[in-house]
């Protein structure tokens, strides 16, 4: 690497870990004398380590690498140009299509059969991993699992509701639409306010890519997997459009129908997406739909005010009983993020042993669970588990920066699902530690039910083809399916609120006008871009 990068934290640090071989550029003494070191320079996001970080003075001690972090803040993409432009790369770099383009990531897929638990890990997905030039650049970091998957929380789509409505009504078992707005009108008669507000039935963000609540819906609930972009016929494999469609229109007139009941928040669809949350976190909004991720900061802010029984739980919905709702999926292999290595590396190959190596279930395990004894420890059946004292320390920020590699890992190659042993891959999958961080409002809560974890409210994930999930699939800008698909999210954004609050008497006319508009979006040409990219999938 050239001179040029710094490492961009106060103390300047370099972590020095050994392999087998020198990227240093000093004297032939020092080379000699170094000869069994590899340096390795990594452009990533996440926090510096400290020097003294206890898990890479572990791999120094017996792998012999040294790592120099160079990490970024936000998207990364301006010291990324910067990089392209003066050809100065480091060793290794997170996944980027634009460092691709530019010439700056070595092919791997001559490379990765020397490397048996790296060809492995990736060998069924070797198609998927290659690039429209033929080459295969960036190592996948998520998504590729062994044995048993324990999904203790559902990140992905859900129709949300308080715990305290549940609660409220005995804990019912709902899983249709009506089920849940029934609830929810019965919940707001008996409690018009909340905390001093007007107490909001249901809201929807509507703020730019944040729509997953308004747009996703539809297709969950007649039964199909979060594809988002379009549904998929599982028998014939062709993606088709459902914007338009029947269970669309169910959908936004039942929207439309709560709307003119004073159920739907008055300004959804019209909020920022920072508004939503702010709104979400108050504990007068009883319902929504979107994704787990993009609420989390809400009830995380609701738990932290002891607010538990204000803070939402995740179910699945579907039109009628008899649909078998697919909500829940495995991580989908990420074919955009992991790590590549640049062509200003001295030495791919002693990159791909190092992480041939780190596949292994020791490293993996110390990279994931940490030092055994110190960051957890083994019951009398072979389970790890950690002491409430170190679990507390461990939500520092302070632990993490001396006792966790997790900038390096989090891009590193991984195995997902359970060890050999029986035991998780990571900490909040396996049973005993996902419990032990539950409040006991939330146990008891999850007692009522007569289950064990968040999960277990959906059913098993199915197993799904290779194309799974389209929406990655992403085309390239200014091609007629990306302007068709930017077309038709504008549209959404602009019709769909009307739809909602139009009125019931005016519904059928405004989804008519609202369908006019979307037909001159050509989406169609995003769908036949779906479907290239399904049958490259299965070919």
């Amino acid at each position: 690497m050239k001179t040029s990068f710094k490492v961009l934290t106060k103390t300047g640090i370099l972590l020095l870990l050994f392999f087998l071989i020198t990227g240093c550029k000093g004297s032939t003494e020092e080379k000699e004398e170094k000869q069994d070191i590899l340096h390795l320079s990594v452009f990533t996001d996440g926090e510096q380590p400290s020097v003294d970080n206890k898990i890479y003075q572990k791999l120094k001690e017996e792998l012999n690498v040294e790592f120099e972090f160079v990490t970024y803040v936000g998207d990364g993409d301006k010291e990324r140009k910067t990089m392209a432009a003066s050809g100065d790369y480091t060793d290794i770099l997170d996944a980027s299509e634009l460092i691709i383009d530019r010439g700056g990531a070595v092919p791997l897929e001559e490379l990765l059969p020397d490397y048996p638990n790296l060809y492995r890990h990736y060998e069924p997905y070797l198609d998927l991993m290659t690039e429209e030039d033929g080459h295969i650049y960036i190592l996948p970091d998520y998504g590729i699992t062994q044995g048993e998957v324990q999904i203790r929380s559902n990140w992905r789509s859900g129709f949300f509701i308080q715990k305290a409505v549940l609660s409220e009504f005995g804990y019912p078992e709902i899983t249709t639409l009506e089920e849940y707005f029934s609830l929810i009108e019965q919940y707001m008669e008996r409690y018009p306010e909340l905390y001093g507000k007007k107490t909001i039935g249901y809201t929807i963000c509507n703020d730019g890519s944040s729509d997953y609540g308004l747009v996703n819906p539809p297709a969950l609930m007649a039964g199909y997997p979060n594809n988002g972009n379009c549904i998929v016929d599982p028998e014939t494999n062709l993606a088709s459009d459902f914007r338009t469609d029947d269970i669309s229109k169910r959908f936004y007139r039942k929207l439309c129908e709560e709307y003119e009941k004073g159920v739907i928040d008055p300004e959804a669809c019209i909020i920022s997406h920072e508004q939503y949350i702010g709104r979400l976190s108050q504990g007068n909004v009883l319902g929504f739909a979107d994704e787990a991720w993009n609420i989390n900061d809400a009830n995380v802010y609701l738990g932290k005010k002891g607010m538990n029984e204000r803070s939402y739980v995740s179910i699945p919905l579907v039109y009628e009983e008899g649909i078998r709702e697919q909500y829940m999926d495995y991580n989908a292999v990420s074919m955009t993020s992991g790590f590549m290595i640049s062509v200003d590396c001295e030495s791919p190959e002693r990159v791909l042993e190092l992480f041939d190596i780190l596949l292994d279930e020791k490293w993996q395990k110390l990279l994931s669970w940490g030092i055994e004894g110190e960051d957890y420890l083994v019951d009398e059946n072979g389970m790890f588990y950690r002491t409430p004292e170190m679990r507390v320390e461990q939500y520092t920020k302070d632990w993490t920066y001396r006792n966790s590699a997790e900038t390096l890992f989090a891009h590193l190659p991984k195995i997902e699902g359970t060890y050999s042993d029986g035991n998780a891959t990571d900490m909040g999958s396996q049973l005993r530690e996902f419990q032990e961080t539950l409040t006991e409002y939330d146990r008891q809560f999850l007692e009522n039910y007569h289950i064990t974890s968040w999960g277990d409210f959906f059913l098993d994930p199915l197993e799904q083809p290779a194309y799974f999930p389209t929406w990655r699939f992403s085309p390239t800008d200014g091609t007629p399916a990306e302007i068709a698909s930017s077309k038709a999210t504008a549209c959404n954004t602009a019709w769909l609120p009307r739809v909602i609050t139009c009125g019931t008497e005016n519904f059928d006319d405004m989804w008519r006008q609202y369908c006019e508009e979307y037909e001159q979006t050509g989406y169609e040409n995003f769908i036949q871009y779906m479907n290239e990219c399904i049958q490259e999938s299965l070919s």
